[in-house]
């Protein structure tokens, strides 16, 4: 046991990078309850909570809509104005996955890291398949950001920018609120930036069976949605990642972007190979000593941000152009 998470696969963390490496590798590249077990069970022992720790504020199981799952869990810097809001969308396949796993430290270790570094954590819940199909959980998305917008703001009343983080098929989530998809219009205005972590982008490779849970009969969508076309095309910034012993499919479907991005724009997107890290452990690592991409996205977010601001500067205040 873990730091007291329950996850009984935990034991002692890795010490270095030479034990972590070895340890996600004997795990596998495989997804079932028994990888999930123990890579959830890997760096467990890294997020122990010192309960003297006041810099974060949490506020748990906040609604945002009319359904039991439109909750959000709020972590919150406790001395100083926040600087924008991460809003982390969780996968689980379409079907499952949650923003906060009893016993767990994930994912209240994004929110109390996006805190730790001045940003409100928003971990957000959304409708699963098959009970809730295309585009359910976009229009989730989108009801949560709209709930964060009026939530947070500036001390003269301006929006604070959101970075939306989508990881495996929340990233696909994600994607659809920012870009639009069939029968669903694109957000306007965009988030300030948009993080896919180990996400499905060319869906009929993916394989219309695996998919049909939350497409359901709706298979067109599928055939027709050319989500890695349309993320080559957006004006939002975009970042790409997946860990070094991800899926094959999350790699496949990485190569496929990137080759999307260079043969429609000439330039490759922003990306992060996750060192030493499964399709699970990329987002667990956050918050430790092993987090390779925690501080890529903060370096992201400070960019992005800045790119947020002379926009909506131009918004409030339309400059001349030659």
């Amino acid at each position: 046991m873990g730091a007291g998470w329950g996850l009984s696969a935990a034991g002692a963390a890795p010490r270095d990078w030479a034990e972590l490496e070895v340890a996600v590798r004997e795990i596998g590249p495989e997804v079932g309850p028994e990888t999930i077990q123990r890579s959830g069970g890997l760096l467990a022992p890294l997020h122990a909570v010192d309960p003297d720790d006041d810099s974060v504020v949490k506020e748990l199981d906040v609604s945002y809509g009319p359904y039991p799952e439109q909750a959000v869990d709020l972590y919150l810097p406790a001395f100083a104005a926040p600087r924008g809001v991460v809003m982390y969308v969780h996968g689980g396949a379409f079907v499952g996955g949650a923003r906060r796993r009893p016993g767990s430290p994930y994912h209240g270790n994004i929110g109390r890291w996006a805190a730790r570094h001045g940003w409100v954590g928003a971990l957000i819940g959304h409708r699963l398949a098959p009970a809730a199909q295309w585009p359910a959980a976009a229009e989730d998305v989108a009801l949560a950001i709209d709930w964060c917008n009026d939530r947070f703001r500036t001390p003269d009343g301006a929006p604070i920018p959101v970075h939306l983080v989508g990881n495996s098929s929340g990233a696909v989530h994600a994607a659809a609120y920012t870009v639009g998809g069939p029968g669903f219009a694109a957000a306007d205005p965009a988030p300030a930036s948009l993080s896919l972590v180990s996400g499905i982008y060319d869906l009929p490779a993916f394989g219309s069976e695996r998919l049909r849970p939350y497409f359901g009969a709706q298979s067109d969508v599928v055939t027709e949605w050319d989500l890695c076309s349309r993320l080559a095309r957006h004006q939002s910034p975009v970042l790409f990642a997946v860990g070094e012993y991800d899926t094959p499919d999350a790699q496949d479907q990485l190569r496929t972007v990137m080759r999307t991005y260079s043969e429609i724009g000439g330039v490759m997107p922003h990306s992060v190979w996750a060192r030493a890290a499964n399709h699970f452990t990329t987002v667990h690592a956050i918050g430790t000593p092993f987090d390779a991409l925690g501080p890529v996205l903060l370096r992201f977010f400070d960019d992005a941000s800045r790119t947020y601001s002379n926009i909506e500067d131009d918004r409030e205040f339309p400059r001349e152009r030659a």
